[in-house]
């Protein structure tokens, strides 16, 4: 009898020594453990210590605040009684989002924290908290008497994130609610700069909601939001905003493309994403096949998974995303949230499905997507691959993020859970393809990388390395570089368009996140993994107002993290420079497609004078 536990043990082993993922959080929770129902997560440098940390919400009981600590090299939550993060805890809330960006241009993202009640249907009994840095403390800026418009307005929500709208450095939080009273909508709350009591260094900030005059307050029933430079060349920032059809019957998709000024229009029927009656959650965005182009994954709940891959036809210009995903991974699952990244550093990408148990077990999904060249083009080969120690079958998510904890190049995965039931946060990392299989999981873990170089360059600033602690030797043997673009003030440039070309004119575009769907956002980095061939050749960085720089990139540039400020001198041509296509996407989804009915029908009129004419004649 022993013999077969052993050889069973053996067995198991060796079945998962290909596997992606191994857990993390015996040694990087060690010191932490909760029970709380978390909810949404947000990355972001809370401590303004320049790395990041990990904001997490929760449905019941005080938010967490969770930072690295490289002495003991364990997450520790910061966010106690008589610290300066005490305002983040809001014990009262039942948090079920959270969002970082840089409203009033101080250089240091505020937080928005999303309540909600157990009753989804009606108004919040607690409202939202806008939180800002001011003199060693966080304090919240709707409860200031100037913004005291905004709990009124606010209902019930599942998501928000951040958008740059006009490329100005500032940043709005849009704020998504869900209710089955006709009154739910999009909000775009900013800050409104002609205000004469505003003060960015100790506050007040006084806010509006611009929605309305962006074209966007249509949007309704929506359950997740992302936000980048997904249609066109100019690098503005548009709005991808999925629908949950529970009780929304005949909803839609909505892509809101940014024309100039701030304005959005609604393109997602003429694109091919509307995507009826989906309960989509999980959104994720980026250059899924390598070829420029911005394509889109979406999850739903209990529906089809979607890899919407964008096409411009280079005989028409004409825009048009369609559906790759294979059968496999279209197959419905309770999905909760889901990440795209490049876990293993190989170079290529990574769709992690983040799954609840829903009458029975609903272990995760993870799938790698290749890119290989063809005579008409581009192929994908998208492959289901061994998930390891992050299958959780019987668990209850509800979000998750991805980003390096322990600075040493290697993407993390952090899994909140709270749907229906709390439950421990668990953290996954990437299994060593050079690593003996009788390590054990303590002894890899123990190791770290080289010492991580972090540069700083532009805006006229002097080019300067700073040396992080040394953490060890590397545990990886592919390369990786990572990307940090910065707004004129000094924060994260979410919604910036990060290309890295390598030889061959093989190229990796990445969005910086605003927000990731349902109830995450990523860490405002672009992380490029290269692969065991250092063969990287060119940096291009668009920010959100279109501005672009670009440089070349080298060997000893690698297994670094790169800040790159933005400046008002930069006037490089973009690689994807394309007026014709900017103008095409613009002509074929302009505002004809969107007359209100009054103006169709003074169209309709006047084609019936026409017709009555010429009868006559």
């Amino acid at each position: 009898m022993n013999n077969i536990f052993w050889w069973c043990v053996l067995l198991n082993t060796f079945l998962q020594s290909d596997s992606m993922f191994i857990s993390r959080s015996h040694d990087l929770l060690r010191q932490f453990v909760t029970k709380e129902m978390t909810y949404g997560a947000a990355v972001s440098d809370i401590n303004g210590d320049e790395n990041l940390d990990i904001v997490v919400a929760s449905f019941s009981g005080s938010n967490i605040v969770l930072t690295y600590d490289n002495k003991s090299r364990m997450l520790q939550n910061v966010a106690l009684t008589g610290s300066p993060f005490e305002a983040l805890m809001d014990p009262e809330g039942r948090a079920v989002g959270v969002a970082a960006c840089d409203v009033d241009g101080d250089g240091r993202e505020e937080i928005y924290i999303l309540n909600s009640n157990t009753d989804v249907t009606g108004r919040q009994n607690h409202g939202d908290k806008l939180f800002k840095y001011v003199d060693n403390r966080y304090v919240d800026l709707l409860s200031d008497s100037l913004n005291a418009w905004i709990p009124e307005v606010t209902h019930v929500g599942h998501s928000v994130t951040c958008i740059d709208r006009q490329g100005t450095g500032l940043y709005a939080f849009a704020v998504m609610t869900s209710t089955r009273n006709g009154t739910e909508r999009l909000m775009l709350i900013e800050m409104d700069v002609s205000h004469p009591e505003n003060n960015r260094d100790s506050g007040p900030i006084v806010l509006r909601d611009v929605a309305m005059d962006a074209g966007i307050d249509q949007a309704k029933g929506g359950g997740g939001i992302t936000i980048g430079p997904i249609l066109g060349t100019d690098g503005r920032s548009d709005i991808f905003v999925n629908t949950e059809s529970f009780w929304n019957k005949n909803r839609e998709n909505k892509l809101f493309m940014n024309n100039e000024g701030g304005k959005f229009r609604n393109v997602a029927r003429q694109l091919g994403l509307a995507d009826k009656n989906q309960n989509v959650r999980g959104i994720a965005i980026g250059d899924i096949n390598q070829d420029g182009l911005i394509d889109i994954v979406t999850g739903s709940w209990l529906g089809s998974q979607r890899l919407f891959i964008q096409r411009i036809s280079s005989y028409s210009g004409r825009v048009k995303f369609s559906d790759m995903a294979t059968a496999e991974m279209r197959k419905s699952s309770a999905l909760c949230s889901l990440a795209v990244a490049d876990f293993n550093n190989d170079g290529h990408t990574e769709i992690f499905y983040n799954n609840a148990m829903y009458h029975g077990a609903q272990p995760n999904r993870l799938f790698t997507v290749r890119t290989t060249k063809h005579e008409t083009g581009q192929k994908l080969n998208v492959t289901k691959v061994s998930i390891g120690e992050a299958l959780e079958p019987r668990a209850y998510p509800t979000g998750s993020v991805v980003t390096d904890i322990d600075r040493d190049g290697v993407l993390d995965l952090l899994i909140t859970h709270g749907e229906s039931s709390g439950n421990t946060i668990t953290v996954y990392s990437t299994r060593s393809p050079v690593r003996s299989k009788k390590r054990t999981r303590d002894r890899m873990t123990s190791q770290r990388s080289e010492v991580i170089q972090r540069t700083t360059f532009g805006n006229n600033l002097p080019g300067k390395i700073i040396h992080n602690p040394s953490q060890g030797p590397t545990r990886f043997t592919n390369y990786w570089v990572r990307i940090i673009p910065k707004t004129r003030f000094g924060a994260p440039a979410r919604g910036s368009k990060v290309t890295l070309v390598l030889a061959g004119g093989i190229m990796m575009t990445q969005v910086i996140g605003g927000g990731s769907g349902y109830r995450g956002q990523m860490e405002p980095v672009a992380h490029f993994g290269i692969g065991q061939t250092p063969d990287v050749l060119l940096l291009e960085i668009q920010w959100p107002d279109g501005k672009i720089h670009q440089r070349e990139m080298g060997v000893s540039d690698l297994n670094k993290v790169h800040e790159v400020h933005w400046s008002n001198l930069y006037d490089e041509k973009s690689l994807f420079d394309n007026k014709h296509v900017d103008k095409r996407l613009r002509r074929t989804t302009g505002s004809a497609s969107f007359m209100n009915p009054s103006s169709t029908i003074v169209i309709l009129l006047w084609c019936l004078c026409i017709a009555d004419y010429f009868s006559v004649i």
